[in-house]
Order: C-alpha cells, then sequence, then structure tokens
C-alpha cells in the first residue's frame, strides 16, 4: 500500500477508499464494482480544502493559520479515550496534518468514562468512534456507527435521549427517502434478509455516508490475532468460511481455535 506522510507523522493505518461506512470485504460483497466507484474516494487534496474553506468565508492569516468567517482562529481539539491506544496514535497522526494545513489542532486524551459520557452527550469539537465493522450484515454496520441509535439519538439504556454527534435524525437518505435515520436502520437490519433488497439499501446507506460525511471513516484497522498453526486445521479454500475479496486474494470471516 501508499504510506503518506501527513504533516509531521506519518500514517499508520490504511485509510478507506471510499468513505462509504463499510469495510472493503463488506462493501465489496454488497455492492457492485461500479457501484463502488461512483462514489468519491475523497482524495487528500488540500489544495482542494483551500478552495472549499475560502468559499465558506474562511481566510488565511498572515502567519498561515486560517481565521473563521467571524475573524476569529479556527482552532480544534481531538477527543480520544486514552485507553485506546491505536487510535491516540491515529488522531496524533489527524492533529499533526490539520496544523500543518493551518488549522492549530492538539489531542485531548481522556480517561475512559468520560470520553463515552462526551461522546454520547456531544461534549467534543472531534471526537474517534471504534466501529467493528466486517458483521455479515451491511445494515448491522450502519446501525452500530456513530449515526446510530447506540451512538446518535440513542433510545434507550444509560444515554437516552441524549444526542450524540446530533446528526439528523430526520434526513434525506437517498434511494429511501426522509427518514429518522436510527430509527430507520433499526428497523432495515431487524427485517432485510439477505438478497436484492440488502444489496439496494447497502447501496443508498454507503451513498449517503458518503455524500452527507455525517461521520468520517479516518482509518481502517486490523487486529493482529497471534495463534498456534500445530493444532489447528485451516479450511479449504472453497469453504464459506472464506471470502473472495479481490484479484484471487481470501478474507477468513470465522476460525476456531482447536487447542483444548
Amino acid at each position: 500500500m501508499d504510506v503518506f506522510s501527513w504533516g509531521s507523522q506519518d500514517a499508520h493505518a490504511v485509510a478507506p477508499v471510499p468513505p462509504d461506512g463499510l469495510v472493503a470485504r463488506v462493501a465489496q460483497q454488497y455492492m457492485t464494482p461500479s457501484q463502488i466507484s461512483s462514489l468519491n474516494p475523497y482524495n487528500y487534496n488540500p489544495a482542494e480544502a483551500a478552495k472549499l474553506l475560502t468559499s465558506a468565508g474562511f481566510k488565511k492569516a498572515k502567519d498561515g493559520t486560517w481565521l473563521m468567517p467571524n475573524g476569529k482562529p479556527f482552532k480544534l481539539t481531538l477527543s480520544i479515550d486514552s485507553s485506546w491506544t491505536d487510535q491516540v496514535a491515529a488522531f496524533q497522526v489527524a492533529a499533526s496534518a490539520l496544523t500543518s494545513f493551518g488549522i492549530p489542532s492538539v489531542e485531548s486524551t481522556v480517561e475512559n468514562t468520560t470520553y463515552i459520557n462526551d461522546f454520547h452527550t456531544g461534549a467534543f469539537q472531534i471526537a474517534a468512534y471504534c466501529c467493528a465493522g466486517g458483521s455479515p450484515n451491511p445494515l448491522e454496520d450502519f446501525a452500530a456507527s456513530p449515526i446510530g441509535s447506540q451512538e446518535n439519538f440513542t433510545g434507550s439504556g444509560t444515554y437516552a435521549g441524549d444526542h450524540g454527534i446530533s446528526y439528523g435524525p430526520v434526513e434525506d437518505v437517498p434511494g429511501i427517502g426522509k427518514v429518522n435515520i436510527p430509527a430507520a436502520l433499526n428497523d432495515e437490519y431487524a427485517a432485510t434478509a439477505p438478497g436484492p433488497k440488502m444489496n439496494a439499501l447497502t447501496y443508498d446507506w454507503a451513498k449517503f455516508v458518503e455524500t452527507q460525511v455525517p461521520f468520517l471513516e479516518y482509518a481502517a484497522f486490523a487486529n493482529q490475532i497471534a495463534f498456534s498453526t500445530r493444532n489447528f486445521n485451516w479450511p479449504k479454500v472453497n469453504n464459506p468460511l472464506w471470502v473472495q475479496v479481490s484479484n484471487g486474494s481470501y478474507d477468513i470471516v470465522l476460525a476456531k481455535s482447536a487447542v483444548n
């Protein structure tokens, strides 16, 4: 893969392309190549970013930093759970990239309880959320994402009624119409079986995430699992536990250790 350096930090994780709300393996299973290629990959382009900020009324100060339309400095704080060490490192890259671009940014690490509370109540400017992703049902991945009812406009539990990222909850989703996002995702996940309808809904929600960007997929991480091959019988490639992802490459979706 290509490795880029943003600001003074090197990226250490794979940036999803395009930001459709799904991990690549799931997107490739439920969307066609033409559907995926129709989505905007948002390639790294500082010149285009500067153009967009200028069009929105932002201006550059003499020191090279950006000023908001009201003339105040454009500064950001990136909040992260201090126990999520991989994301702490990723946000160091993000803060460095923004600062290098002219938006002074700092990373703020807080302990888990405070972070979860801040995330659900919207007490942050920018925060990271770890979506598990990669489930056999893509609608489950969307429902469990930062726009789903578990995190945004939570419907039950400790944070019932809290607004999370405060996106929506009622928005116009391409191909679906104006819906309450968390409620619609819950209903679709519970009622949709694999097939053409699930595929169509997957593309609709992917277009919604890609165009509206209520949340931005910053990086895709892979957990590295240690195991012994001595007592493990790998399934044959034609076993349904293996999923072909691209160009003859395969991912295993389930494995059980035979070690007693």
